[in-house]
């Protein structure tokens, strides 16, 4: 198998859908602070795939850009408007938004909830 558990397939499954949605080029903004703040495994996984992934500042985030893909994990669902006021500015439209729950690993784990959004500055 190419994964151990339902969390590792389920982390594995995540990923793959949200690439699938990213189109070529697009950029896609972790809204956390530091790799802890993550499952290192949905990190690893981000990291292997064709995605421009980087960390959201206010300088990650170049002018020109007109379109991208926000990405926050969390224990409690994250609404999508506290993903998208991530952006500070009100000039971005929300698009599309998806949460995925990602069970957990062992018994001493909790779940962890994955909301993307997809957001064009207007």
């Amino acid at each position: 198998k190419p994964y151990k558990t339902e969390h590792d397939r389920e982390v594995r499954r995540l990923v793959h859908d949200l690439q699938r949605q990213v189109a070529p080029g697009e950029p896609v903004f972790l809204c956390h602070q530091r790799d802890e703040e993550l499952l290192a495994e949905f990190l690893w996984y981000v990291r292997t795939q064709e995605m421009n992934v980087d960390w959201l500042s206010p300088a990650s985030l170049p002018p020109a850009t007109k379109s991208c893909w926000l990405v926050m994990c969390s224990h409690q669902e994250p609404m999508a408007a506290s993903v998208r006021a991530q952006l500070v500015s009100p000039a971005w439209r929300l698009m599309e938004s998806e949460v995925r729950l990602v069970p957990p690993e062992n018994a001493k784990m909790s779940a962890v909830y994955c909301r993307w959004v997809h957001v064009v500055r207007e």
